[in-house]
């Protein structure tokens, strides 16, 4: 294991009969932040289910610690349509209870929006919703997969800026795919696909 975050080899993953990762490996210590960049079509989200345990149809290892607390933010913000932004979030059932999520609901900006289902949102508040499902979990390690895709460049900067904050309050893991120059000054190292 690499200092207690993960550790990952791929020796082969395919898709049907297309080969998208081929010896691959990956570590990220714990309390790391790495950012996956590449073209599309690379494997970037791909590596990132199978960290995340998603996805397990491939010839290889991934360790884990088993008492890691895992939050991911996917490419399309998985809400549940037949919930508000607010029981999104106390759904997860999280640390902090009620008074957390009013909180974290604040620092991506829905206050006001927490009664508001998924169809009602923009994609941007969409994905700030996601993102604050994510972080109100308090994560021991924490995957965004373009998080900040399709946000104003105001408000992805505001999402980075919470995402320091939070790390430097609570240090976690952080691995992320990313096609923005911008996220990368929120990570220690970038690897390339």
């Amino acid at each position: 294991m690499c200092g207690g975050g993960v550790d990952l080899t791929i020796e082969r993953k395919q898709f049907g009969d297309r080969l998208i990762l081929q010896r691959f490996a990956l570590c990220v210590r714990a309390g790391e932040a790495v950012a996956l960049t590449g073209p599309s079509g690379r494997g970037k989200s791909t590596v990132l289910r199978i960290v995340a345990g998603l996805d397990r149809d491939f010839h290889g290892q991934r360790q884990l610690d088993q008492a890691v607390r895992v939050t991911m933010v996917f490419q399309e913000p998985r809400l549940l349509p037949w919930r508000t932004a607010r029981q999104s979030l106390l759904l997860c059932q999280p640390p902090g209870g009620a008074e957390a999520v009013a909180a974290m609901l604040q620092a991506v900006g829905l206050a006001g929006a927490e009664d508001l289902y998924p169809a009602q949102m923009s994609l941007g508040m969409q994905r700030r919703a996601a993102l604050a499902r994510a972080l109100v979990m308090q994560p021991d390690l924490l995957i965004l997969d373009e998080a900040f895709a399709s946000l104003d460049q105001t408000t992805a900067e505001a999402m980075r800026a919470l995402l320091r904050s939070e790390r430097q309050r609570r240090p976690f893991t952080l691995l992320m795919a990313t096609h923005s120059p911008d996220d990368l000054a929120l990570v220690d190292r970038v690897v390339a696909l």
